[in-house]
C-alpha cells in the first residue's frame, strides 16, 4: 500500500457536521468559521440579520458532531461532555456562546441528521459553579426541542438580551455616578436579590418618593414591621404583627423563619424573659447561620442574673472571629468576661480603631479605668452621629462618673441610700447626672433598647441624689406601657415610686412579680400602711414574716412596731405581744418602740406635740442617739426656735455621717442655721443645694440671706435679683428683695413689686406696711407727686388712729408733704392733730409747742430748745466739750463729734462746718491719721482680713470725686451698716441739705455691691470700728487720728492708711495721671483737715512738682502754697516746724528748685519768728540735707556729685542774700564754724560730707584738708 494521508474519525465527524449545519443554517444568519487553529473550541462567528437585513447582532457557535449520540430514555434530551476550562473559557465571553450537537449516525442522511442547540448564559453556568470548580467535564443536557434549522428564529431572545444590557448599563451609570464601586455593589445587589427575594418586589412597586416600599401582605414586610415596632417601643404591636405571622409559617422559607424566631426573641428579650428569649435565638440560628442570628444567640447567653462558666465562655469565644464588627465585639466581650480585658481592648483597636462606643463596653465590663476615663474626657460634649452612639457614651459614662463620685462604691457594692451620701463628689455626681439626661433622651428616641437596664440600676441612685426622682416616672412609664411584666424595670422603679409617695402605683407594680424580696416586701406593707389600709397591712406582715426576719434592712423593726399597733387596735393582744417581742429582740428595737410610742401619743393629743418631742429627743439621748430616730425625729423639730433649732442641727449632723438629707430636710436645716445665726454654715449648705439644682429659687434666698446677715450685701442683692427674674418665685422671695433693695438705697427696682404686692394683699397691716414703703419712694421720683399724695391719704384710711406711732407718722407726713385736695381732708387733718395732741401729748414722733416770738430771737431759741428738750445744763455740757475739742483735752471721733457738740447732730453736719469753720475751731476739724508706706498699704489692700474704709474717709473721697474709683480698684471693701443706714437715710431724706452729697456715696458703692461687706455689730460701742477689726489681719482706710489711736489700742494687727495712700495707690494704678494726682493733693489741703498727715517722700513728690519747674521764682505762684502753709503754720512749736521743713528736703530733687523759690520758702518759715536769720537757715539746711544723702564719690570724678549739687545751690542763695560777703573762703567759714558746734559723733560726717562734694585738686578740698585735725582726722 502506498503511505498517503487518512481522514480520522473525529475529522470525519467534523467535516459531517458542518455540511449538516449549512443545510439547517437559518438564512438570516451569516457564519464566518474560526481559524482550526486558534478558535480554542469557539467554530463560528455568527452574524445575526433583523427583518430589514440589517446585521444587528453576533454570537459564538461551537459545533460538535457525534455518531453515537447520548438520549436519556424518553429521548427528550441529548447529553454531550465539555471540558470545564473550555466552559470557562466560553464564560468569559462577549458575545453569548451557543453550543450545537449534530446526530450523525446516519451519515449518508447527513442532509436530515437533526441538530440540537443550547445557550451557555448566565443562569447556566450560576447553576453549575461548583461543578466547574470540582469536576474536569461536565454533560450538558440539551433539551431535543432545541432544533436547529432554517426555521429557527432567535431574533427576539437576542434582542432582549440586548435590551437586558442596556437596562445593565443604566445600573452601571447609575452607580458610577454615586462614585460607588461597581463590582461590590452589583456583588452586593445580587446578593440582596437571592437573599430577600421581596427587593424585587419592593422595586416593582410604583412609588415617587425617594425610598423604597415593602409591599403589603408579605412575610418580609411584616417581619420588618415588627422590628420597626420593637424599635419604636410598640412591643404589644409588634406581638400583633408575630401572632399574625405564627398562622403562615409553615409557607416561610428558611430566611423568613430564622427571622421570626429572632424577632420573637427580641420581643421577649425586651420583656425581660431572657430564658425565654435564648430559646427562640437558638431557633433562629438552627434556621440560618447568618451572623445575625448566630451572633444573637451567643449574646443571648450572657445575663445579668446568671453567668457561664469557663469552659462555656472558652467554647463560645473559639466560634467567634473578627470579620465583622458585632463579631469582634462579643469575641471582646468574651475575652473581658474571662479576665482579659487588656487583650479585648487591643482587639476592638487592631481591627476597629474607631469604634469608641465598644471599647468603653469593654473597658467597663473588664474595669480598665484609666483607659475609660481618657476615652470619656476626650469625647465629653462630642455630639455623636447617631442616637444609639449617644446613648452609650452617656450611659457609660454616667456609670463611671458615679463610681468615681461615690468613692468607687458604685452600684453593686454596699447598700446606698437613694438620696446619697454627703461624701459624694458633687462636682463628679452632676457630670454623671448630664450624662444620665442625655442617655435617656437617648433612649427614648431608640425606643429604649433591651440593654435598657444599665440606666434603670444606676438612675435612682443618681437622680434621688439631685431630688429629681419625679423626672424619672415618665421614662419608667413609657416603658412599662408596653413591658408591662418585666421585673427588672418593676423592681427599679417601685423604689423610685415609694420615695416619691406614690404608694398604690407600688402596689400595684408589686402585685405583678413572682416573688419578692426584704425590701419589697416592706414597701408592699408600709405602703398599705399610708393608704391607711391596716388589715391589708397586718396580713402582708404576717404574710411576709420570715421574709423580714432574715432581712437586713433597717427598716424592719418598724414594720413589726406597725403590726403590733395594728394588731392591738383589732384587739389580737397576742400577735401584738409576738410582734413586740420580734421588735425588742431586732437591733436599736427600743429605739423603734420609743418612736412608735411617739407617733401614738402624738396622733392621740396634738395639743402636747412639743412635750412628745422633747420626750423622743430624751430618750435618743438616752439611747446613745442612735440613728434611727434622728432620721424620723428631725421632721417634727421646729427650725425657727431657738432652742429645737440647735436640736435640730444635732440629729441633722447625725444623720450627714451615712446620708444626705432629703430636700425638705436640708430646708429645715437652713432655717436651724439662721435661727441660731450660724450664717456661714447656712450659706454652705445653699451653695451645695444650688450645685445640685435643688429648689434653687428657696436656696438662692438661704444664700442671700446668710450673705446679707455675714454683710455681703452686694453679692446677696447679686443673687436675689437673679431670683426675682425667675417665673416660680414666692412671695418670700420678693419680700425680701424689696427689703434689701431699700436697705440699699436701691428704691427705683421695688416700685413695681411693692404696688403689686398691695394691690394682692388683704391684709390691713400688710396694706399699711407696703403703703409706708411707697410713700417713703414716690417722693424720690418727680414724676411720682400725685401717687405720693394719694399715698399717704390712703395711708391715714388704714392706720389706727390709736396707736401713737402710726397716727402720728400720718399726721408728720401730711405737714411735711400737705397732700389735701380739699377743704374736708384738711379739716380732717386738722381734727386729727388735736386729737392726737391730746391722746398723746409726749409723744416722740409728733409734737406741738408754742414760739415765743415776743422775746426776740432769745425768746425764739428758748421756746425751740424747750420743745427740743435742751436744757441749760445739756448747753453748758456742749460748751464745755467744744473747749476740750480745741485744747485736745477730748480726743473724740470726727464721726461722732455730733453727740458731743450743739451745732451739729450727724457727720454730714460736722463735715459741712469742718470746710466753713475757722482754724481756731477745732471742734468740727479733721486731726489727720498718717499716711502708711506705700508697699505695705497695696499688700494690705490684696491680703488683709478686713479692708474697712472709715466714714470720714468717705466724705474725702467723695468730695474729691474718687470714691467710686477707689472702689472700682479694690478686690472688696467693708463699711460700718451703722454708717450705710445712716447714708441711706440722709439720702433719700427730702428735707436733708445733705441728700445730694449722701447720694453721691450711695451711688458709687451701689456700683459695686458684689465688693461690699456690711459690718454689723451688735455691742453696745459708741466707737465700733475697734470692734468690727478686733483679732483680724486688717487695713482700715481712715483720716481721722482719734480713730486711729482708739482703735489702735486692741488691735495690734490692724494697720491705717489716709486719703494719700488712696491718691498714691490710684497713681500708681494709673487710674490717676500725675497731674490730677497733684491737683488731689491740693484739694485735700484745702479741707477741713489739720496738721496734714503725709510721707515725706510722698510729700517730696509734690514738692518736685510744683517747684521744680524752672518758671517758679516763688512757691506762693504755684498750688504747692496750699499744701506748704497747711503744714507750717498748724504748728506753734518752731524747733518742730524747723525740723520738719530741714526734713522735707531729704527727699526732694534741690537741683531742679532756684534759689528764689527755696528762698520764698525760707521766708515763709521764719515769716514770724525774728531770732533766725536766713542765711543761718541755708546753712543748716545744707548741712543737714548732706547728712541725709549718701556720699557716693564717682569713679572718675572723685567727689559726690550730690553733695555738689547741695553746695552750688547754697552758694547761689547765699549769693542772692549777701553778694558782698559770699566768695568760697568766706562760705566755707560759715559752714564749718556751724559744724564745729554739732555734736561730736555727727560734726565729723558732716565735715566730711562737705568735702567730697569737691575734688581733691579744688580750691574748696584745699581749704577745707587743712582743716582736718579739728575733726579728728
Amino acid at each position: 500500500m502506498t503511505n498517503l494521508p487518512e481522514e480520522g474519525d473525529s475529522q470525519r465527524i467534523g467535516r459531517l457536521a458542518k455540511k449538516a449545519l449549512t443545510n439547517h443554517m437559518p438564512l438570516d444568519w451569516i457564519e464566518k468559521e474560526q481559524d482550526g487553529d486558534s478558535d480554542f473550541g469557539i467554530d463560528y462567528l455568527i452574524q445575526l440579520k433583523n427583518d430589514s437585513s440589517q446585521v444587528e447582532f453576533s454570537f459564538y457557535l461551537q459545533l460538535k458532531g457525534t455518531m453515537s449520540p447520548t438520549y436519556n430514555k424518553t429521548h427528550t434530551s441529548i447529553s454531550y461532555d465539555f471540558k470545564t476550562t473550555t466552559l470557562a473559557y466560553y464564560h468569559r465571553q462577549e458575545p453569548l456562546v451557543m453550543v450545537a450537537v449534530v446526530d450523525i449516525r446516519d451519515e449518508k442522511k447527513f442532509y436530515e441528521c437533526p441538530i440540537y442547540y443550547f445557550w451557555l448564559d448566565e443562569k447556566w453556568f450560576d447553576k453549575n459553579a461548583k461543578k466547574l470548580n470540582s469536576q474536569k467535564t461536565i454533560s450538558i443536557s440539551i433539551p431535543t426541542t432545541n432544533l436547529l434549522n432554517q426555521d429557527l428564529d432567535i431574533y427576539s431572545f437576542y434582542a432582549n438580551r440586548f435590551q437586558e444590557k442596556l437596562a445593565f448599563s443604566e445600573i452601571r451609570k447609575g452607580i458610577n455616578e454615586l462614585e460607588r464601586p461597581l463590582l461590590d455593589t452589583l456583588s452586593l445587589i445580587a446578593k440582596n436579590i437571592d437573599e430577600k427575594p421581596i427587593f424585587l418586589k419592593s422595586i416593582e412597586l410604583k412609588n415617587e418618593a425617594p425610598w423604597i416600599d415593602n409591599p403589603k401582605d408579605e412575610v418580609s414586610t411584616d417581619l420588618k414591621m415588627c422590628s420597626d415596632y420593637l424599635s419604636n417601643n410598640r412591643i404589644q404591636a409588634a406581638k400583633v404583627v408575630l401572632d399574625k405571622l405564627n398562622t403562615k409559617k409553615d409557607n416561610f422559607n428558611t430566611h423568613e423563619m430564622a427571622e421570626f424566631y429572632y424577632q420573637r426573641g427580641n420581643i421577649l428579650s425586651h420583656e425581660g424573659f431572657r430564658d425565654d428569649a435564648e430559646k427562640y435565638f437558638k431557633l433562629a440560628q438552627e434556621k440560618s447561620s447568618k451572623d445575625r442570628y448566630r451572633l444573637a444567640y451567643l449574646e443571648s447567653k450572657f445575663k445579668l442574673d446568671s453567668t457561664l462558666s469557663q469552659d462555656e465562655l472558652e467554647e463560645s469565644l473559639d466560634t467567634l472571629g473578627s470579620s465583622s464588627l458585632p463579631e469582634c465585639a462579643l469575641k471582646a466581650k468574651i475575652l473581658a468576661m474571662l479576665k482579659r480585658p487588656t487583650e479585648a481592648l487591643q482587639l476592638l483597636k487592631q481591627y476597629y480603631p474607631t469604634e469608641t462606643m465598644m471599647q468603653m463596653v469593654i473597658c467597663t465590663i473588664g474595669s480598665l479605668h484609666e483607659e475609660l476615663d481618657l476615652i470619656i474626657e476626650e469625647n465629653l460634649g462630642h455630639e455623636f452621629e447617631d442616637d444609639r452612639k449617644t446613648y452609650i457614651f452617656n450611659a457609660l459614662a454616667a456609670r463611671r462618673f458615679f463610681q468615681k463620685s461615690s468613692n468607687d462604691v458604685g452600684i453593686y457594692g454596699e447598700i446606698l441610700p437613694i438620696e446619697g451620701r454627703p461624701d459624694y463628689d458633687l462636682e463628679g455626681m452632676k457630670q454623671a447626672f448630664s450624662s444620665l439626661q442625655k442617655a435617656w433622651i437617648a433612649a427614648k428616641k431608640l425606643g429604649y433598647p433591651n440593654d435598657i437596664t444599665m440606666l434603670i440600676d444606676i438612675s435612682a441612685l443618681i437622680y434621688g441624689y439631685f431630688n429629681k426622682l419625679e423626672e424619672l416616672t415618665c421614662y419608667f412609664d413609657e416603658i412599662l406601657s408596653e413591658r408591662t411584666s418585666h421585673s427588672e424595670v418593676i423592681r427599679s422603679y417601685v423604689r423610685i415610686l415609694f420615695n416619691c409617695g406614690q404608694y398604690t402605683k407600688v402596689i400595684e407594680l408589686l402585685e405583678k412579680l413572682e416573688s419578692l424580696d426584704g425590701d419589697e416586701c416592706s414597701m408592699h406593707i408600709l405602703s398599705c400602711y399610708n393608704l391607711n389600709k391596716s388589715k391589708l397591712c397586718l396580713s402582708l406582715i404576717q404574710k411576709y414574716e420570715s421574709i423580714l426576719l432574715s432581712s437586713s434592712r433597717e427598716n424592719v423593726p418598724a414594720i413589726f412596731c406597725i403590726g403590733a399597733e395594728i394588731a392591738d387596735s383589732m384587739f389580737d393582744k397576742n400577735l401584738a405581744a409576738q410582734y413586740e417581742k420580734i421588735v425588742k429582740s431586732l437591733p436599736d428595737g427600743e429605739a423603734f418602740i420609743a418612736i412608735q410610742d411617739f407617733v401614738n401619743k402624738s396622733n392621740r393629743d396634738k395639743s402636747r406635740h412639743n412635750e412628745f418631742t422633747q420626750n423622743l429627743y430624751q430618750k435618743y439621748i438616752d439611747l446613745d442617739k442612735p440613728l434611727v430616730i434622728a432620721v424620723q425625729l428631725i421632721r417634727y423639730l421646729n427650725p425657727r426656735d431657738s432652742m429645737t433649732a440647735n436640736q435640730l442641727i444635732e440629729l441633722a449632723e447625725n444623720i450627714l455621717e451615712t446620708r444626705e438629707l432629703s430636700k425638705n430636710r436640708y430646708l429645715d436645716l437652713a432655717q436651724a442655721f439662721i435661727t441660731t445665726e450660724r450664717w456661714a454654715d447656712a450659706e454652705r449648705l445653699a451653695e451645695k443645694n444650688i450645685a445640685k439644682g435643688i429648689a434653687i429659687s428657696k436656696w438662692k434666698l438661704v444664700q442671700a440671706a446668710a450673705l446679707q446677715n455675714q454683710g455681703r450685701v452686694g453679692v446677696a442683692y447679686q443673687i436675689i435679683a437673679d431670683v426675682i427674674k425667675l417665673e416660680d418665685i414666692g412671695k418670700q422671695e420678693k419680700d425680701f428683695f424689696i427689703n434689701l433693695s431699700l436697705s440699699l438705697g436701691l428704691i427705683d427696682n421695688v416700685v413695681e413689686l411693692l404696688e403689686e404686692n398691695l394691690a394682692n394683699s388683704s391684709n390691713i397691716e400688710d396694706k399699711i406696711f407696703i403703703i409706708r414703703q411707697l410713700i417713703s419712694i414716690y417722693p424720690n421720683r418727680a414724676d411720682y407727686t400725685e401717687k405720693t399724695k394719694t399715698a399717704v391719704l390712703k395711708y391715714g384710711t388704714l392706720v389706727d388712729q390709736n396707736n401713737c406711732d402710726q397716727e402720728g407718722d400720718y399726721l408728720q407726713l401730711c405737714m411735711l408733704l400737705c397732700p389735701f385736695e380739699n377743704d374736708n381732708q384738711f379739716t380732717d387733718y386738722t381734727e386729727r392733730r388735736n386729737e392726737y395732741t391730746k391722746k398723746f401729748p409726749n409723744s416722740k414722733v409728733f409734737k406741738i409747742g408754742s414760739i415765743n416770738t415776743d422775746e426776740g430771737a432769745e425768746g425764739l431759741l428758748e421756746s425751740l430748745r424747750d420743745m427740743a428738750g435742751i436744757t441749760p445744763e445739756l448747753i453748758e455740757l456742749w460748751e464745755s466739750n467744744k473747749q476740750k475739742l480745741r485744747s485736745s483735752e477730748l480726743t473724740i471721733p470726727f464721726f461722732m463729734r455730733g453727740l458731743y457738740l450743739q451745732d451739729t447732730r450727724d457727720i454730714f453736719t460736722t463735715w459741712f462746718l469742718s470746710k466753713s469753720s475757722t482754724d481756731q475751731e477745732l471742734e468740727f476739724k479733721i486731726i489727720h491719721s498718717p499716711q502708711l508706706n506705700k508697699n505695705d498699704f497695696k499688700d494690705l489692700i490684696d491680703t488683709s482680713d478686713v479692708l474697712l474704709i472709715e466714714e470720714t474717709s468717705i466724705l474725702v473721697l467723695n468730695e474729691l470725686g474718687i470714691f467710686n474709683s477707689f472702689l472700682e480698684s479694690l478686690p472688696r471693701f467693708s463699711i460700718l451698716e451703722r454708717f450705710f443706714k445712716e447714708l441711706n437715710l440722709t439720702a433719700h431724706a427730702l428735707l436733708s441739705p445733705y441728700n445730694n452729697i449722701a447720694g453721691e456715696i450711695l451711688k458709687a458703692i451701689q456700683n459695686n455691691l458684689t465688693k461690699l461687706d456690711l459690718i454689723h455689730l451688735d455691742e453696745e460701742s459708741l466707737l465700733q470700728y475697734d470692734q468690727s477689726l478686733k483679732d483680724k489681719k486688717g487695713l482700715l482706710i481712715t483720716d481721722d487720728l482719734y480713730v486711729n489711736k482708739l482703735v489702735s489700742i486692741e488691735n495690734q494687727g490692724v494697720q491705717t492708711g489716709n486719703i494719700f495712700n488712696i491718691l498714691e495707690y490710684l497713681g500708681d494704678k494709673h487710674v490717676l495721671d500725675k497731674s490730677v494726682l497733684q491737683d488731689k493733693i491740693v484739694s485735700t489741703s484745702k479741707l477741713g483737715i489739720i496738721d496734714l498727715n503725709m510721707r515725706l517722700d510722698f510729700l517730696g513728690d509734690s514738692v518736685d512738682y510744683f517747684l521744680g519747674r524752672p518758671e517758679v521764682l516763688d512757691y506762693k505762684d504755684t498750688d504747692f502754697q496750699y499744701i506748704f502753709d497747711k503744714i507750717i503754720l498748724f504748728h506753734t512749736n518752731f524747733k518742730i516746724k524747723y525740723k520738719l521743713f530741714l526734713d522735707i528736703f531729704l527727699y526732694v530733687d534741690v537741683q531742679k528748685i532756684s534759689p528764689q523759690t527755696l528762698l520764698t520758702l525760707v521766708y515763709k518759715l521764719i515769716e514770724s519768728e525774728d531770732n533766725y536769720e536766713p542765711q543761718a537757715v541755708i546753712t543748716t539746711w545744707l548741712i543737714h540735707s548732706g547728712l541725709g544723702r549718701k556720699c557716693e564719690k564717682g569713679m572718675e570724678t572723685n567727689f559726690s556729685t550730690e553733695h555738689l549739687i547741695l553746695w552750688n545751690k547754697y552758694t547761689s542763695v547765699m549769693g542772692i542774700l549777701d553778694p558782698e560777703n559770699s566768695s568760697i573762703i568766706s562760705l566755707l567759714e560759715k559752714v564749718v564754724s556751724v559744724i564745729l558746734n554739732l555734736e561730736p559723733e555727727i560734726k565729723s560726717i558732716a565735715f566730711n560730707n562737705l568735702k567730697s562734694g569737691f575734688s581733691s585738686d579744688s580750691i574748696e578740698y584745699s581749704n577745707l584738708k587743712r582743716l582736718d585735725h579739728f575733726f579728728n582726722l
